[in-house]
């Protein structure tokens, strides 16, 4: 499966209420694209929904410290 309907898929999860699924597929996602920002925010996103606010801010500064480096190029 792409990254762009798993990103759907997880997406969908979350709107569902289903966190820790969806937690799951953007794990896959980051596993076969570290570098993937829109999985790290959305699994920031999912993680503060749930509580684990630590894990949310260190997705959250993975994918701004990704984004500064595009920046620079």
């Amino acid at each position: 499966m792409k990254n762009s309907s798993l990103l759907d898929e997880a997406y969908e999860l979350c709107e569902e209420g289903k966190y820790t699924l969806a937690l799951e597929y953007y794990d896959l996602i980051l596993f076969k694209d570290p570098k993937n920002i829109t999985a790290l925010i959305n699994k920031g996103v999912a993680l503060q929904t749930v509580g684990k606010h630590a894990k949310a801010v260190k997705c959250y500064d993975q994918a701004l410290e990704l984004k500064r480096k595009t920046w620079m190029l």
